[in-house]
C-alpha cells in the first residue's frame, strides 16, 4: 500500500488513535513518563498557587517544584530499552559539556555566586531534553489525554482571573509573593493585570496564549480525541475571558500568531473547502472574542485602550519595542566581555542572589537576546542563539511538512506558539516561560510525528514503534 494511501486510510477512522507496538517494558516506561509529563504541566499551573497562598513561608524553593519530576522523567526515559542513544542525546550532551567548560571559565574570571552559575546552567541546558523526550514518546492517545487536561485546567484558571480582574489591588485574591501590592501590575489605575495561579502577570498571559492555540486544535480534532461538547464550548469561553481581561499585549501578540499559524495551516493542507471552513470558523471566534471583550467586558476594553496609548508615549510603538531585541544584539556584541558576565547573571533569580537578596530586575538587560551575549558573550552567545533559530526552524518544516502530507493542522498551529517561545521569548530568564516553551516544542513535535502514520513503521534506535523526533 503507498504511503499516500496509508494516510488516507487513517484519516478515514477519526476514533482510531495509534498506539505505539512496542514490548510491554517499552510501554510501561512510555506511559510512565505520559503521566509524569502530565504531573509536571499540573506543577506549571500550580507553583503560584503554592508559592503565593498555600506556602508562602517557603516560596523560594518552591521555585524548583518541577525539577524533581523532570529528574524523574529523565531517569524513567533513561531506563528504556534501547541499542544505541539518540542522536539529539548524543548532540545535546556535547553541547552540555560546552556549556559547563564554559561556565568553569567564567568561575576563574568573574566573582559570581556558584548558586548563579548552577542556575544559569539549569537554564541553558537542563529542560531541553525534555522536550524531545516528549517527541518520543508520546502518541495519540497521549496527546488526546493532554489536550482534554488542558481544556479541563482552564475553566478554574479563568474563574480566578475573572475574580482578580474584578477585586481590588490589595484584595487576597491579588496577593503576590510579598505581602501589600507593591509590584503589582495594573491595567489602569485600581484595575490589576490578573496573574491567575502564576507567581508573575507573564506567565498568565503566556497560558492564555497557549490556550488559544489547544482549543483550535481541540475544536478540529474534536472527534479523533472524543471531547464533550459542553467541555469544548466551556473552555472555549474560558479562553476569551481570560483574553479579554488579560490586560496584557502579550496576550494580544501571542494569540494573534497562533491564529496566523492556523490560518496559514487553513491554506497550505486540505481541501480548498475545508480550508474555507476554518476561516469562517476563525472569523467567527474572532467576533465572539471581540464581543465580549468591547461589550460584556467594557472595563477592560477601556483600560486596555489607555495602556495602550500610555505605553506608546512612553515606550514607542509596539512593533519599535519588539524589534528593538534584535537591534541591542549588536550593542551587546561590541560592550560584551570576550567570556561574558557569567551565565545566569542577567536573570531576576540572578540578579537576586548576587546582590544579597536585596534585588531581583533585569541587570543586563530585559530582551532575551542580547541578555544571553551578556551572559556567554560575543561567541558562545551568538551561536546559542542560532542554535534557537535553527531549531525553530527545523520545528516550522517539521510542523508545515506534517500539515501539507497529513492535512492535520495541529502542530502548524501550536507552533505558533511554541515556535515564538523557542526563538525569543524569556526562556533562560524566567522560571515560567521555560518550562512552557520546552513543554509545548515537545507537544509540537509530537503532533508533527503523529500526523505521519507511516512513521510509526519506520523506527530506529532500537526501540520498537519509537517516532522520531
Amino acid at each position: 500500500m503507498s504511503t499516500r494511501s496509508i494516510a488516507q486510510s487513517a484519516r478515514n477512522q477519526p476514533v482510531r488513535l495509534r498506539r505505539y507496538s512496542g514490548s510491554t517494558l517499552v510501554n510501561l516506561r512510555y506511559r510512565k513518563i505520559q503521566k509524569l509529563v502530565a504531573i509536571f504541566f499540573l506543577l506549571l499551573l500550580t507553583e503560584g498557587v503554592f508559592r503565593k497562598w498555600l506556602l508562602n513561608g517557603i516560596q523560594q524553593p518552591l521555585l524548583f517544584i518541577r525539577d524533581p519530576i523532570l529528574l524523574w522523567i529523565y531517569i524513567e526515559y533513561a531506563r528504556v530499552p534501547r541499542s544505541k542513544m539518540p542522536n539529539w542525546a548524543v548532540a545535546w550532551g556535547a553541547a552540555a559539556l560546552l556549556f559547563i567548560l564554559l561556565t568553569a571559565v567564567q568561575a576563574t574570571l568573574i566573582l559570581t555566586p556558584a548558586l548563579v552559575f548552577m542556575l544559569g546552567l539549569r537554564s541553558y541546558i537542563a529542560y531541553v531534553p525534555l522536550a524531545f523526550i516528549i517527541a518520543e514518546v508520546f502518541d495519540e492517545f497521549a496527546l488526546g489525554r493532554f489536550v482534554k487536561l488542558s481544556l479541563m485546567c482552564s475553566l478554574p484558571v479563568a474563574v480566578l482571573v475573572a475574580g482578580q480582574f474584578f477585586s481590588p489591588v490589595g484584595s487576597p485574591i491579588n496577593k503576590g509573593l510579598i505581602d501589600g501590592t507593591r509590584g503589582i501590575f495594573l491595567v489602569a489605575d485600581g484595575i490589576v493585570r490578573p496573574y491567575g495561579p502564576f507567581t508573575f502577570v507573564l506567565g498568565q498571559s503566556t497560558y492564555a496564549s497557549m490556550m488559544v492555540a489547544f482549543v483550535l486544535i481541540a475544536w478540529e480534532k474534536r472527534s479523533v480525541y472524543k471531547i464533550g461538547m459542553a467541555l469544548l464550548v466551556s473552555a472555549t469561553v474560558a479562553v476569551t475571558v481570560m483574553g479579554a481581561l488579560s490586560g496584557a499585549r502579550t496576550f494580544f501578540g501571542g494569540a494573534i500568531l497562533v491564529v496566523l499559524a492556523y490560518l496559514l495551516a487553513s491554506l497550505s493542507g486540505g481541501r480548498p473547502t475545508q480550508g474555507l471552513s476554518r476561516i469562517i470558523f476563525v472569523v467567527l471566534l474572532s467576533a465572539v472574542f471581540f464581543f465580549t471583550f468591547i461589550v460584556i467586558f467594557p472595563t477592560s476594553f477601556s483600560a486596555m485602550s489607555s495602556r495602550q496609548v500610555q505605553a506608546e508615549h512612553a515606550e514607542g510603538s509596539t512593533l519599535a519595542r519588539g524589534l528593538s531585541m534584535f537591534t541591542q544584539v549588536g550593542q551587546s556584541i561590541s560592550s560584551a566581555p570576550p567570556f561574558g558576565h557569567g551565565i545566569g547573571a542577567g536573570s531576576n533569580a540572578g540578579a537576586f542572589i548576587s546582590s544579597g537578596g536585596t534585588a531581583g530586575d533585569w541587570t543586563l538587560g530585559e530582551y532575551e537576546w542580547p541578555r544571553i551575549v551578556q551572559e556567554l558573550g560575543p561567541f558562545a552567545g551568538i551561536l546559542f542563539i542560532a542554535f534557537r533559530v535553527g531549531l525553530s526552524a527545523l520545528l516550522a518544516l517539521k510542523a508545515f511538512h506534517a500539515n501539507r502530507r497529513a492535512r492535520d493542522p495541529a502542530a502548524l498551529t501550536l507552533f505558533g506558539f511554541s515556535g515564538y517561545l523557542l526563538l525569543t521569548a524569556q526562556v533562560v530568564g524566567q522560571n515560567q516561560m521555560l518550562s512552557f516553551c520546552w513543554l509545548t516544542v515537545g507537544i509540537t513535535m509530537a503532533f508533527a510525528n503523529c500526523a505521519h502514520p507511516e512513521s510509526h513503521s519506520n523506527a530506529r534506535g532500537g526501540i520498537h514503534g519509537q517516532i522520531r523526533p
